[in-house]
């Protein structure tokens, strides 16, 4: 897929984001710290879908962020709205890999891509914990995320 093709839909999540003034820092382009609060909300909307927040209310056990990393490609400015992708990549046995990716409404350019390593913790021990099957069966049955660049 190069830089500035229109996401395929495989993408099960979807959030679309404005930009907003107080998100560009002294440069002149959104700050990179952004990009993280983007990958948060397609993230709360993907766990809200295969009911992890549920779980966690119920159960105490939850995700807890491990790692996240953005691959920054071209920068974006105010005024725009950005669609946010998110899918899952892999799971494993305590753990899942999200995938992102950002593109811009106003140029159609994909600003950004990145993931995020997500562990199952158990809130009350305080320790990680094996990913339930019902939880792997509902986040392998989401559609694969593009690969991308």
């Amino acid at each position: 897929m190069s830089q500035d093709a229109p996401s395929p839909p495989a993408w099960p999540v979807r959030v679309e984001l404005p930009l907003l003034w107080g998100h560009m820092d002294a440069l002149g382009h959104v700050n990179n710290t952004v990009y993280l609060r983007f990958f948060e909300e397609a993230r709360i909307v993907l766990f809200d879908r295969v009911e992890l927040r549920a779980v966690r209310r119920e159960t105490r056990i939850g995700p807890i962020l491990a790692s996240t990393s953005v691959r920054f490609l071209r920068p974006l400015v105010h005024p725009d709205t950005v669609l946010v992708e998110t899918g899952v990549r892999s799971v494993g046995q305590t753990s899942f890999v999200l995938a992102y990716q950002v593109t811009s409404r106003v140029t159609g350019g994909l600003a950004a891509t990145g993931d995020s390593a997500v562990v199952m913790y158990d809130y009350a021990r305080g320790e990680k914990v094996r990913v339930a099957d019902d939880l792997r069966a509902r986040l392998l049955a989401l559609p694969a995320p593009d690969p991308g660049p």
